[in-house]
């Protein structure tokens, strides 16, 4: 009885083992055996994890040789592998992600489960099951790129700081050395560039379709990686021009809404054509469209911030302009009415002097209402857009001189002395009416702000595709705190001029609105006492 009930173990412990060694072999995750630090056995599904011919390639090893060298978070491989191991033999099992290397050099995740099996403490052995997760790491990552590009609609501040942040989420994914965004806007029919950054080329300005590869990708609406072969097969089929740098291997994905496509993405490697491969391509569509949707919600979030600034500008505006129609352009009218009420009252009681004196009031008063009466309205059609710009080439000393020779008597009046140096052979393509205005309200500004025996000084030079106009005068200068508001229609900042003259506080803010419909800019230096210098550019004639 005792012998048969032996024997019916022996067949146990048979069967046991039979079943371990299947289990061991046959199981889809890889399994090792651990003793005194190394590596004694695996399974088959071990052998093809790594890569290796056969078993015997990667026994006798320390894990951490099965390894690289160090671990994502920084620590050697070595140590931390006998760290993992003595906790195992402390808490019987213990499971952590790991990344290991395969024959080949290929790093990858997996998840370790350690079980001491140990049959004594002279032998100290672990049970090893390795469970590869690269494919649920790399989903992790892709969606925690995913959710930190959406999010950052809302955490950047602007479109610059978008394309930067999206820049730095996709280095995470994939090597990123040179990248680009173009977007395309059909109604201009215009391919920008609104983030480059490339080791070779410089920034792209903004153009009209070409036959460049991203144009490719944008006109089929299909991602393109092409390498130096695919390349030159495309220009054979006349489908692409090189433009640029020729590349090692280039990635471009077409950026889309409710299937439209806005632009492209490109990565591109200048060095090595294995930099970018399938892989690579299906992970960049993976996040294109994300990327789309949250450049046009920025775009639009930008757009809604410019629209209400643009819309708090117009009230203050708006406010400004009826504060002068109820302040400036009514105070004329009550002298106007002073005047002629004391001309009508009292002609026979006052000498012909006072008479001559009051209607010469009344003269200059008119005159300056009416100038401020044209400048409202002036500054009214400019920002109606109704004042057309007439675009023409034109002789600039002439019209200076022109305008020169207008303003000669006001400042023969307070021996002011105008020096014109202009070179009679320089063109510009501007508005004539609206240059010579310009030049006629900075020139009066000048000459209402220096005193008797001053000097003003008109000069210009080249710019890139501007002419830079200065017009200098040894004036009473303007204080630092008054040099912004003067361009501005909200911040009056009209003063009496070293004679008393009288002006309207729009001069100049009429002045910056014409120059800037046409392209150019104006700004001021000056110091109180020392007089000022303003400067401004206009188009020149190629």
């Amino acid at each position: 009885m005792q012998t048969a009930f032996i024997v019916e173990l022996y067949k146990i412990e048979i069967l046991k083992n039979i079943y371990c060694n299947l289990l061991f072999e046959r199981s889809e995750d890889a399994i090792l055996i651990i003793k005194d630090g190394k590596f004694i056995d695996c399974n088959n599904a071990t052998v093809k994890m790594l890569r290796y011919k056969n078993k015997k390639e990667l026994l006798d090893t320390h894990p951490s040789e099965l390894s690289p060298e160090f671990q994502p978070d920084g620590r050697l491989s070595f140590e931390k592998a006998d760290e993992m191991m003595r906790i195992a033999f402390e808490k019987g099992t213990h499971r952590f992600e790991w990344e290991h290397k395969k024959a080949d050099g290929e790093v990858f995740s997996v998840e370790v489960l350690l079980t001491d099996v140990s049959q004594d403490s002279n032998e100290k052995t672990l049970n090893t099951v390795w469970r590869d997760v690269t494919d649920r790491k790399k989903s992790e990552r892709m969606q925690n790129a995913l959710y930190r590009i959406s999010e950052s609609t809302y955490t950047v501040s602007d479109m610059k700081a978008l394309y930067k942040k999206i820049h730095k989420i996709i280095s995470e994914l994939i090597p990123v050395k040179n990248i680009y965004i173009a977007l395309y806007d059909e109604e201009s029919e215009i391919l920008t560039f609104p983030y480059f950054v490339d080791e070779y080329d410089p920034p792209q300005p903004p153009k009209k379709l070409g036959k460049g590869l991203t144009e490719y990708v944008l006109r089929t609406g299909e991602a393109c990686l092409a390498d130096e072969k695919k390349d030159l097969e495309l220009r054979t089929l006349d489908e692409v021009d090189l433009i640029g740098a020729p590349t090692k291997i280039w990635l471009g994905v077409p950026l889309k809404i409710s299937g439209k496509s806005i632009g492209v993405i490109v990565v591109q490697d200048y060095n090595d054509e294995n930099a970018y491969g399938e892989d690579e391509k299906q992970l960049l569509i993976f996040v294109s469209e994300q990327i789309a949707q949250v450049i046009e919600r920025k775009q639009n979030s930008v757009r809604l911030k410019k629209y209400a600034e643009e819309l708090k500008e117009a009230n203050k505006t708006k406010d400004k302009f009826f504060s002068i129609i109820a302040h400036d352009l009514k105070s004329p009218f009550q002298g106007l009415l002073g005047y002629s009420q004391i001309l009508m009252n009292e002609y026979a009681t006052i000498t012909e002097k006072e008479r001559i004196s009051f209607i010469n009031s009344i003269d200059e008063i008119s005159k300056n209402a009416f100038l401020l009466l044209e400048d409202l309205l002036t500054w009214s059609r400019l920002q109606t857009g109704k004042m057309e710009i007439k675009f023409e080439n034109f002789n600039l000393s002439e019209c200076l001189y022109r305008t020169i020779s207008l303003l000669k008597q006001t400042a023969l009046n307070k021996e002011i002395k105008i020096n014109c140096f202009i070179d009679n052979n320089i063109y510009v393509n501007a508005d004539k009416n609206m240059v010579c205005t310009i030049v006629r309200n900075i020139i009066s500004n000048a000459i209402k702000f220096t005193n008797c025996c001053g000097e003003i000084t008109i000069s210009s030079k080249p710019v890139e595709n501007l002419i830079e106009i200065s017009i200098v005068d040894t004036g009473v200068g303007i204080k630092k705190e008054n040099l912004e508001k003067l361009f501005t229609i909200d911040k009056n900042v009209s003063t009496k001029g070293t004679a008393n003259e009288e002006g309207t506080g729009l001069g100049l803010l009429l002045c910056k609105e014409m120059i800037e419909k046409q392209g150019g800019k104006i700004w001021v230096e000056s110091e109180p006492g020392k007089g000022s210098n303003f400067i401004f550019t206009i188009p020149v004639l190629n």
